[in-house]
């Protein structure tokens, strides 16, 4: 339910395929810039030129926002959430939109918890350790439907969100690069919290639940209809089959 990943490619690469592809930008919405001190980059609406500036280590203000940019530079890290299938299936079949306001809202807390554990790297004068800083500039899309498989999308409730490779040192007042592998470590806690979140507002909702394996489904929902809707995943389990292997469960 929850992957963590530097983006691959340059900074130009990573906003043309995020800005640039319909699936990233479907049911019309605008996405904000979110994070502690994105104000005093001067960011609000995420538009392509704003994420390649951020990405590319530019701050719209002008200028860099890191002190360096050295080559090799890696963008930033894409977080993926994903909810359990039923709960896609609920808020599409049925139309309970509360269940997507949960899962955005879940999505929201648990970036609050991954800003507040935000490392800088220490590296000048021979340094090598990383120190607080509580803060990340990053944007969430909010998805309702999964990637489309032979032209036909799933309803699948996801959120990407995309962190910034800075983050700023009240200290020193001054904008560092950020240590995103820390993150990435602590990506199966921020899971566990994302899911206990969610789990917690569906409950209160009046939903009961079913737990297996770490995860959970909303009951009464029929396995085979879970199956019908989730073609992008049948799409993975064959080709693993084909290849002798297994998909790992999330």
């Amino acid at each position: 339910m929850l992957n963590v990943q530097w983006m691959s490619g340059s900074g130009n690469e990573a906003a043309q395929y995020f800005m640039g592809a319909d699936y990233y930008l479907d049911e019309g919405q605008d996405v904000y810039w979110q994070g502690k001190y994105h104000e005093t980059l001067g960011l609000d609406k995420v538009t392509e030129q704003s994420l390649k500036d951020v990405l590319n280590n530019r701050s719209p203000l002008g200028g860099s926002i890191t002190q360096k940019t050295v080559k090799g530079r890696r963008a930033g890290l894409e977080l993926v959430f994903s909810g359990p299938k039923s709960l896609s299936i609920m808020n599409a079949l049925a139309g309970d939109t509360r269940i997507r306001e949960a899962f955005n809202s879940a999505v929201s807390k648990t970036m609050s918890l991954v800003e507040k554990d935000a490392l800088r790297r220490v590296r000048a004068g021979g340094a090598d350790h990383n120190t607080p800083t509580g803060n990340l500039i990053y944007a969430a899309f909010n998805h309702r439907l999964a990637r489309p498989v032979n032209g036909i999308p799933d309803p699948q409730m996801h959120s990407h969100v995309l962190v910034a490779n800075c983050t700023y040192d009240k200290e020193t007042a001054k904008w560092y690069a950020l240590d995103g592998d820390s993150i990435k470590k602590s990506a199966p806690m921020y899971q566990a919290f994302f899911r206990a979140e969610l789990a917690k507002q569906l409950q209160e909702m009046g939903y009961t639940l079913t737990f297996a394996k770490g995860n959970f489904e909303i009951a009464g929902i029929d396995r085979t209809l879970i199956e019908k809707f989730s073609g992008h995943h049948m799409q993975i389990d064959m080709i693993a089959e084909e290849r002798g292997a297994s998909r790992l469960e999330t």
